[in-house]
């Protein structure tokens, strides 16, 4: 068991904090975004109820588990690992996804839009000729992600189109894996263009030797 499941055997500390798969797709996020923000920054966004906990030792458990999961997340995008993948299932009778595979995406996308004004500060260092074409990726990705949080809502929304789209779920679902790669790869991109960034913080899926 890692320590961040140990960390929600605690009952209390698990109704203060989202779920844990919300939590692991947050430093998810937090890790991917072009300029990683500071932890008094993104640990308040973890917690479901911030006023649940005054316990100082609790407190600095949950601040130390979230930094070694941040830096678990860190080593294993730098090494292309994305074995939590495995865990999720697409149901093509009922059209939907399992929590965990929701939650975590859930969990991404709470991050991103927490980190929205870094990534569109580090958006207006790319060179124009690269903006469109990175655009249509990152809403290639985002929407990906956002449809199976909530697969019947992205089929009301394809109105007409829904039973095309349902049609293509299951394979839209097989290039998940895919579309966290590029979402971390366009990240890595931007951030070559932000001054001072440390190398860790950057790289892409499988280049950590790279410079980012």
């Amino acid at each position: 068991m890692s320590p961040l499941s140990e960390l929600y055997q605690n009952t209390q500390i698990s109704t203060a904090l989202h779920s844990e798969a919300v939590v692991q797709g947050m430093i998810f996020g937090v890790c991917a975004a072009p300029e990683i923000p500071m932890p008094e920054q993104w640990m308040p966004w973890t917690f479901a109820q911030h006023q649940q906990l005054t316990d100082e030792v609790q407190i600095d458990n949950i601040t130390a588990v979230l930094m070694q999961q941040m830096a678990v997340t860190l080593q294993d995008m730098s090494e292309g690992e994305i074995a939590f993948i495995t865990q999720w299932e697409y149901d093509q009778v009922t059209q939907t996804v399992n929590t965990p595979c929701q939650l975590f995406l859930a969990g991404l996308l709470l991050a991103h839009e927490q980190c929205e004004t870094t990534w569109q500060a580090a958006w207006q260092k790319l060179p124009a000729e690269e903006q469109t074409t990175q655009a249509d990726n990152l809403t290639h990705c985002l929407n990906m992600f956002s449809t199976f949080v909530d697969v019947s809502v992205a089929l009301e929304r394809a109105g007409d189109n829904a039973p095309t789209l349902a049609a293509a779920l299951p394979q839209i679902f097989a290039q998940l894996p895919d579309a966290l790669l590029q979402y971390n790869e366009l990240s890595g991109l931007l951030a070559s263009y932000l001054p001072n960034q440390f190398e860790q913080f950057a790289a892409p899926f499988g280049t950590a030797d790279d410079e980012t």
